[in-house]
């Protein structure tokens, strides 16, 4: 089974790097990723149409390319994360995350007893098909399985110092549209409020042992992060990727100015 090396380079106080998958459902896309130099990718099942069955083959692509493959799930509940995981994604991301009982909900969720509450289903997707024990899987999976949770409210911020003392969570990702929106500035991240808000999480991720993230197509702002210290960096999506790469060669080619704008994707 392969190890996360994702989890395992966060650990270590690592920086990792990818980006969303929100509408190419070619597995293709992941060798790219990789070819690139990015660590993961995560697909997002959330905001996007991607079924399971696109989910898996993108996810036996990522693993066959070195990628970590991880998901963002629709909600917080046990059929979405744990047939997620089924897929062979090796790690997943939990929106609206607002309290502890609803971390440990998603720990016990994504691992397998006695660390959760996950039911055995393993999967020659989850273990390349070597040959393997029951023992040897539930052992794997629970040391190598990624848990992210997102930090996409006033209310999780609030309670933001519990959340992130729920043994199991690896990475607490700030959601910066949606937090802005419960801060009543919507799309402004320049803010006060925005900006001290960011502060506050990276502080008490770092107070408690747990990874600080952020997810923006901004990438001075990633760029502004990573000096700050975060270390789970997701750069926009492959979408808003292509979409930025084919239009500068239009304005090197063309001369004409992009059409785009600020489009956020």
């Amino acid at each position: 089974m392969k190890p996360n090396r994702v989890k395992q380079a966060l650990k270590a106080g690592k920086r990792v790097v990818g980006t969303m998958i929100s509408e190419i459902r070619n597995p293709e896309v992941a060798y790219i990723l990789a070819a690139a130099g990015m660590d993961f990718l995560m697909v997002d099942t959330e905001h996007s149409s991607v079924g399971v069955e696109s989910l898996q083959n993108i996810v036996r692509a990522a693993r066959a390319a070195g990628l970590v493959p991880l998901a963002r799930v629709t909600d917080n509940q046990y059929p979405l994360i744990s047939r997620i995981l089924d897929m062979g994604t090796m790690g997943v991301m939990v929106p609206r995350v607002n309290s502890p009982e609803e971390a440990r909900n998603v720990v016990a969720s994504a691992k397998y007893p006695p660390q959760g509450q996950r039911g055995f289903g393993a999967r020659g997707v989850m273990t390349d098909y070597d040959t393997v024990t029951v023992r040897d899987v539930v052992s794997w999976v629970n040391e190598h399985t990624l848990v992210i949770v997102q930090v996409e409210t006033a209310e999780a911020l609030a309670q933001l110092e519990t959340i992130t003392r729920v043994p199991g969570i690896d990475v607490a990702l700030i959601g910066p549209n949606d937090l802005s929106i419960s801060l009543g500035i919507p799309g402004d991240f320049e803010h006060p409020s925005f900006v001290k808000a960011v502060e506050q999480t990276f502080e008490i991720c770092s107070k408690n042992g747990i990874s600080p993230g952020i997810h923006t197509n901004n990438l001075q702002a990633v760029k502004r992060y990573r000096d700050m210290g975060m270390c789970f960096l997701m750069y926009a999506t492959e979408a808003r990727i292509l979409l930025d790469a084919a239009t500068k060669v239009v304005q090197e080619l063309v001369g004409e100015p992009a059409k785009v704008g600020k489009a956020v994707y």
